[in-house]
């Protein structure tokens, strides 16, 4: 059968670029991956902030805590923290009365401020230690009630972080439960391989966020070279040790970075996306500088055709054939023995509805090696080998 990854239909769309401070998940998946594979957006309009934590896979059934760096003071661990009049007091102190989960803050990150929140409540607290944090105000969480919500959304005036002028902070979002026992799923640390249950735990970074970037991309277009994908873009503005993390989505929504670049200097760039997925995929480049903003370029789709699949195993006495890729249509399936004989003859009929197509076969067909053949109505085939035993 013909090879249908020739083909290639590019399509750039009118997306118009943005810019807004966007920041993943470490990736690991201690409670199940909401924050380890989440990622946070905040915006603000000068006055008020929006923060806006698109979850993992995992349900939220546990606390979020934001740790806010606003201004000068604040605490250098939460070793102090002995507020555990609720689960989200119990949550920002790491401390639910008996069991502690302490954490140490790098240099220059010292919070004075919490945002915590659970499936049910949000809200803003100052730190103190030896006592109670003092509530400032809620939140705003939208949607409450569910742990299973695919995003989650904060709003809060500046002033209730301690912030009176330009909007400017450090930031670090931790994950844990109400009995202080502490995941490894971070955003702004990378955190260790297994949870830090009720273990001390020293973090060595946090995130910034303040006034954007002074780049801008003004060019993104792609092309295929050899069943390649390269794309090509070009930025604008000054540079200070940035990156380029290039994302691919097949459905236009749910990117995934593909590789990350460095970023030099103005220019233009490229890069080759060496396997690229079959049918429509989304593509996007994010400029990162070292504090986690972000600027996207435009998206731009690329449609290829399906890659083919074709493969036969044994399971249970029945024949498997997997096909992935091949037009839609009626096809002959022959199973040839070693002596050229064919004893399986059988019309397959693909609709893209699966892609698994069970056979049964006579118990008359001994072990062997057998050659199966999937031929269309065109007459091109595809071939593999097959044991059965």
């Amino acid at each position: 059968m013909k090879s249908l990854i020739t083909f290639l239909a590019l399509t750039t769309l009118p997306f118009c670029g943005f810019s807004q401070s966007v920041y993943n998940g470490n990736g690991k998946t201690g409670f199940g991956n909401p924050v380890g594979f989440g990622q946070l957006t905040i915006n603000d309009d000068g006055t008020n902030l929006t923060l806006h934590l698109i979850k993992g896979s995992g349900d939220l059934n546990d606390a979020v805590v934001i740790y806010i760096d606003s201004k000068a003071g604040g605490f250098s661990t939460t070793a102090d923290f002995t507020d555990a009049g609720d689960d989200l007091r119990k949550a920002i102190s790491g401390f639910d009365g008996t069991n502690r989960s302490t954490l140490t803050f790098p240099t220059a990150f010292t919070p004075e401020y919490a945002i915590a929140f659970d499936k049910g409540f949000g809200g803003i607290w100052e730190l103190i230690g030896n006592g109670s944090h003092n509530y400032v105000t809620s939140a705003n969480l939208t949607p409450s009630g569910t742990s299973t919500a695919p995003d989650y959304q904060l709003t809060l005036n500046k002033s209730a972080i301690g912030i009176t002028g330009t909007i400017e902070f450090k930031f670090l979002v931790t994950y844990l439960s109400n009995t202080a026992y502490r995941s490894n799923e971070f955003i702004g640390t990378t955190g260790p391989e297994n949870n830090i249950e009720w273990n001390p735990f020293t973090v060595t970074s946090y995130l910034s966020y303040g006034a954007p970037l002074s780049l801008s991309f003004t060019d993104i277009s792609a092309r295929s070279i050899n069943n390649l994908v390269r794309l090509y873009w070009e930025v604008n503005g000054t540079f200070e040790n940035e990156t380029f993390q290039i994302e691919r989505a097949t459905d236009g929504q749910h990117f995934k970075i593909i590789s990350t670049i460095p970023a030099s200097a103005a220019g233009n760039y490229s890069y080759d996306d060496q396997n690229p997925e079959g049918g429509a995929s989304y593509y996007r480049v994010a400029l990162v500088s070292t504090s986690g903003k972000r600027v996207f370029s435009e998206t731009v789709m690329v449609r290829m055709a399906a890659k083919e699949t074709f493969n036969a195993f044994l399971n249970n006495g029945n024949l498997i054939v997997q096909a992935k890729g091949l037009p839609l249509g009626a096809y002959r399936l022959i199973l040839i023995n070693s002596a050229g004989q064919p004893v399986l003859n059988n019309e397959l009929r693909f609709e893209g509805s699966r892609d698994t197509y069970p056979l049964s076969l006579s118990a008359a067909v001994p072990p062997g090696i057998y050659s199966i053949i999937l031929r269309g109505l065109n007459g091109a085939s595809l071939t593999r080998q097959v044991l059965l035993k």
